[in-house]
């Protein structure tokens, strides 16, 4: 719950149209309302894997949730694709970098994870991804780094910290070396 109020946090300069004129609260509240149902989304994916996907390949679970989706995104792609203007081959390597990169292999990670270890701790790892999206749009992009931004990734990190029951005293504790393995 803390690292989602860290989200909020960074997202609340958009919720009043981020200073632009003519925005305000609705335009705001559409974008944070997609994140929360991509959250929700994350989390009914990640117990559904887990109680009814165990014994499939996390490889064939993204590729059937990606089609799916793409299925499902299909008549939005029709609608909005930029009919009759020159789309850029850096453009088109992009789409494919983030459809291979950011999200099959990511996901692919994913799925294995929540076999790993469970669906709830799995899922507190994808609280970080605005901390990333925010460090990258600084390095690469040279976007502004503002408070509401670094205020929001700490409690993100806490939030994450706390989720996944994380100690510093567990992670410095040697190793029980009374067990030993029998040949």
């Amino acid at each position: 719950m803390i690292g989602v109020i860290g989200v909020i946090i960074l997202m609340s300069e958009s919720l009043f149209g981020g200073g632009e004129p003519g925005k305000g609260l609705i335009e705001g509240l559409l974008p944070m309302g997609y994140a929360l149902l991509a959250c929700v989304g994350y989390a009914l994916g990640a117990n559904i894997t887990k109680n009814y996907l165990y014994e499939v390949s996390p490889v064939a679970i993204t590729a059937g949730s990606l089609i799916i989706g793409s299925i499902i995104m299909l008549p939005v792609a029709f609608n909005e694709f930029p009919y009759g203007k020159d789309i850029s081959i850096k453009a088109w390597v992009s789409v494919i970098c983030i459809g291979v990169f950011s999200t099959a292999i990511a996901l692919i990670f994913m799925n294995q994870l929540i076999k790993n270890i469970g669906p709830t701790r799995a899922t507190s790892i994808t609280l970080v991804i605005p901390i990333f999206a925010i460090i990258l749009g600084y390095l690469l992009l040279g976007e502004a780094l503002n408070i509401q931004a670094i205020i929001g990734s700490i409690v993100i990190l806490i939030g994450t910290y706390l989720s996944l029951e994380l100690s510093i005293k567990k992670m410095l504790k040697p190793k029980d070396k009374t067990q030993t393995n029998s040949i």
